[in-house]
């Protein structure tokens, strides 16, 4: 199993298929080294959700992500949307993030 896995792990870094998970009991949010990477943070970063949020343009972006959220907390189900977020160096990115 540990072979599948660094197997994924490999095939996620190379195509930039970052992963994040928000506990919601915990309020933890964890990110990978590719969604690391793709926000252009450290790898010591911290991320909640208060500041994941913010990575995400103003306005159109900040709002849709904001509501898809909220959305698969309350009814479940997921989503599947583009975005476009300015990284903590101040580079825009378009992004596709998709729920399970």
């Amino acid at each position: 199993m540990k072979d599948i896995l660094d197997l994924y792990i490999k095939a996620s870094e190379l195509a930039r298929i970052g992963i994040w998970e928000y506990d919601l009991q915990n309020n933890v949010l964890t990110w990978d080294q590719v969604t690391r990477s793709i926000h252009e943070v450290s790898e010591d970063f911290q991320p909640c959700i208060h500041k994941a949020l913010s990575f995400y343009k103003e306005g159109v972006n900040r709002e849709r992500i904001t509501q898809d959220i909220d959305f698969v907390i309350s009814n479940g189900g997921s989503f599947t949307n583009e975005y476009e977020i300015i990284s903590q160096k101040g580079n825009h990115k378009y992004i596709i993030s998709h729920s399970l």
